[in-house]
């Protein structure tokens, strides 16, 4: 894969969440529900941060794997701790 493959692809991401359709507050509040209830006892949250314009790469490589972002940070951090030789 290329440079000008991501950016293609990137591209294509920003047309689809610019076109994408807004969530009621009411969608917006049972996501929420659904979340505190469910998702606090089994998982922890982690925030980073990246340079700007790389969210958009990341989204792009990890589409093209089939993964979502979430599920290919969690993929690249397991393998970087197997790696280095820790974890579980």
């Amino acid at each position: 894969m290329y440079v000008r493959d991501i950016w293609y692809d990137c591209k294509q991401i920003i047309v689809k969440v610019g076109n994408s359709m807004a969530i009621s507050e009411a969608r917006r509040a049972a996501n929420k529900k659904w979340n505190d209830e469910n998702m606090k006892d089994r998982y922890d949250r982690i925030q980073i941060v990246v340079l700007k314009g790389n969210k958009a790469v990341l989204q792009a490589h990890a589409k093209n794997r089939g993964e979502t972002l979430s599920g290919f940070i969690n993929r690249a951090i397991e393998e970087t701790v197997k790696r280095d030789g820790g974890g579980k």
